[in-house]
């Protein structure tokens, strides 16, 4: 038995030492879109005439228009162990949200795939150790 627990704490010690434990998440984020902001219904339609229309409708007095502009977006978690190992499932689509007062865009929301987390060990080539945030910063 003292065998085994020595090989698992060699091997968690390797594991800590080399530099890839954490973990990553997989996950919807919005940003604002002020390109869309001020051009009219006809324009945005234009715009968007080779994307599917999700959704149209009216919300205090504001019409709502929603486009999916990714086909599958994915969502889940990436746990780390020397390895990434994605444990990540297609989930719907991302999609842009737009919103028109008088027939002109007042404000859009565009959803998109974005993943972060956090990694503990050695953190790079000149081998300094520590724990770091991982992902995408906007």
């Amino acid at each position: 038995m003292k065998l085994y627990i020595n090989h698992i704490i060699g091997l968690a010690s390797i594991i800590l030492f080399n530099g890839c434990v954490g973990i990553g998440i997989v996950h919807q984020h919005e940003r604002d879109e002020e390109y869309y902001v001020g051009k009219t219904v006809n324009e945005i339609e234009k715009i968007f005439q080779e994307r599917k229309l999700v959704d149209k409708y009216t919300e205090n007095n504001k019409l709502i228009y929603e486009y999916e502009i990714e086909d599958v977006a994915y969502r889940g978690i990436v746990p780390m162990i020397i390895i990434g190992i994605p444990l990540i499932i297609p989930v719907g689509s991302n999609e842009t949200n737009i919103e028109f007062e008088n027939g002109v865009c007042t404000k859009a929301v565009e959803g998109y795939t974005n993943w972060s987390g956090y990694m503990c060990g050695l953190l790079n080539e000149n081998g300094k150790m520590g724990c770091a945030p991982l992902g995408k910063r906007k």
